[in-house]
This record gives C-alpha cells, structure tokens and sequence, in this order.
C-alpha cells in the first residue's frame, strides 16, 4: 500500500526519490539536505533561472531529503499564490489558516499552498510575507517556491521575505547570459549561488 508521502506526491504527478529505489539520486538530495542543515539560513528561496528549470520538483525532493536528515520539521511553501502547481494535493481535511493549507507529506515534512485564487498583483505580497512568518515559526526548515513570480513582478519583493536564495538551472540547457542576467536579480547579501540540475 502506497504510503502518505507516495499518495500525496501521485496527486502533483511526481514520485518521491527514495533510497531503495534510486540510491544515486536520493543521495545527492541528501547531500544538499545536509548542506542547508548545516547552514545558519533556516528559509531559503528557490528560484527559476528560466520557465523550463524544475524548481517545483526539486524543491519537493528537497524539502523530503531535508526532513529525513534532520529531526526538525520542514516546509516547503508555494508561494504562486495565483497558480500553483502543488494546489491538487490539498484535501479537504488540511489545516487551513488565511487562505493557505498545510498538507503534511509525513510526521516532519509538509507542503504549504494558497487554497483560494489570488488576484495578481502586488496585493499578494502581504498574504505571502504573513505565511511565510507564520510557517517560520512552527518549522525548523522553510524551503519557498518561487516559480513564476517573475512574470508577475513580484520576485525582487519575494527575495526580502527569506535569508538566502538558490538560482535553479538546467545543466548544459540554461543560457549564460540569462543565468547571469537573473543571479545580478538576487541581493548580495541573500544570493546562495546556483544549483544546476538535470
């Protein structure tokens, strides 16, 4: 029988890397895992270099690794408040606070997605900065999605809501020029470096 994480995961079309069934894989997430562990920077932003680099995924990936290595809870909070990707694994038993529902993966690891449509704007900056603080006190680890919040104008704003960010990249895919474009987006002080992928 499939367990919660796996049954969760089916609903958003993603299979959760684990480590009797790719060993490989589930240890380079582990790897990373430990790396965010041993960092001071407890919300970390995760950012698309282009619309084809698989921040959702990975984040999700992550957010599961970084749970395993760790004792602490973890979150992974969407913040496409207009058109999330991870809105079907909500249910209708998640606990829900201001327009967002927390829907736990297993006992330490848990997805945070905005249940209501949002209009696009800057109005949602709010909504995300209040989840955000609110997330950040009830888990140890707060991994953000910010998938598409470029093409709402909202993503420089986004970079003051976590203390550090990683730009996602497609290894051998992601163009230099554009790479280099959206890491000059991100704040010194918040900017973690790039992690490429795939």
């Amino acid at each position: 029988m499939p367990s919660q994480r796996q049954q969760r995961l089916a609903s958003i079309g993603i299979e959760p890397i684990e480590p009797d069934r790719d060993p490989g894989a589930y240890a380079e997430m582990y790897r990373l895992a430990r790396q965010i562990r041993s960092s001071r920077d407890r919300v970390l932003g995760f950012v698309p270099a282009d619309q084809a680099s698989p921040v959702t995924s990975l984040a999700v990936q992550l957010t599961m690794a970084l749970a395993d290595a760790t004792s602490d809870k973890v979150a992974l909070f969407d913040a496409n408040i207009h058109d999330s990707d991870l809105k079907e694994m909500h249910a209708p038993d998640d606990a829900e606070v201001d327009g967002f529902a927390t829907c736990w993966l297993d006992e330490r690891a848990a997805v945070i997605v905005s249940v209501i449509q949002s209009p696009i704007g800057g109005r949602s900056m709010p909504k995300i900065e209040a989840a955000i603080a609110r997330a950040r006190a009830r888990f140890g680890w707060v991994l953000v999605d910010f998938s598409r919040l470029e093409a709402l104008g909202e993503h420089r704003r986004a970079y003051d809501l976590v203390e550090g960010v990683i730009l996602v990249a497609r290894a051998g895919k992601t163009r230099d020029k554009v790479l280099v474009r959206r890491q000059r987006e991100i704040p010194p002080e918040r900017d973690l470096g790039v992690l490429l992928v795939g």
